[in-house]
């Protein structure tokens, strides 16, 4: 994948990384803006979910099981280099969905630009972009364990999924910081893990951890 795309981000307003958190709803190229699909119709990618679901996932994530098999097992990116990693979903039927996982920062205070953003691809969305962004197409998750560990799964997006095979693509912050993008979600208050480091910053996307939720 190239991160030409992600270069293109401009930087934006927030005060700290909760606020980034919050993210902003960008929709499908052709969305109604009601969410709504009517009793009995099929997901469509033109109507993507208008509230974005809580940054923790309470529970076990009985919910998700079924619809979403998580084809990996780990995979992660880091700051410098293997910024980019790849697995696999698949689906057993289309439609919008809310992925969550555990543990993507795993290293407190001793790395604290543990951030990244996911992508998933398929014939439907072949850029792979979220319902949400927080730096213009895509979502970032940032480093939450920074002061303490997370109790529950993190909000990583929210994705069209096609039935059958899809590809996730796990892609590290860092690069694009440096390439002068996104700039308000990088982290200074610890200078030996910023991301002109060479402070590895590994981020982790764990298949057993993950939670695919369908969005409504």
């Amino acid at each position: 994948m190239s991160l030409l795309l992600l270069f293109a981000c401009s930087d934006y307003s927030f005060s700290d990384p909760e606020d980034a958190l919050k993210g902003s709803n960008v929709g499908g190229p052709d969305d109604t803006g009601d969410g709504e699909d009517g009793d009995g119709d099929p997901p469509r990618y033109d109507t993507p979910p208008t509230e974005r679901p809580p940054t923790f996932l309470d529970g076990d994530c009985e919910e998700g099981t079924d619809e979403v098999v998580v084809e990996f097992s780990e995979i992660y990116v880091k700051s410098w280099d293997a910024t980019l990693s790849e697995g696999t979903l698949y689906a057993y039927e289309a439609g919008w969905y809310h992925l969550y996982d555990l543990g993507m920062a795993e290293s407190g205070a001793s790395q604290t630009n543990e951030t990244a953003m996911v992508r998933i691809k398929n014939s439907t969305n072949p850029d792979g972009l979220p319902a949400w962004a927080n730096c213009d197409t895509d979502w970032f998750v940032i480093d939450a364990d920074n002061y303490s560990p997370p109790s529950d799964r993190i909000y990583t997006g929210t994705y069209w999924l096609d039935e059958g095979v899809n590809q996730l693509e796990l892609v590290h912050f860092c690069p694009v910081y440096r390439a002068g993008a996104c700039g308000d979600l990088h982290i200074t208050d610890w200078s030996d893990s910023t991301c002109e480091t060479s402070n590895p910053n590994s981020v982790h996307l764990v298949g057993d951890a993950a939670c695919v939720v369908p969005a409504g």
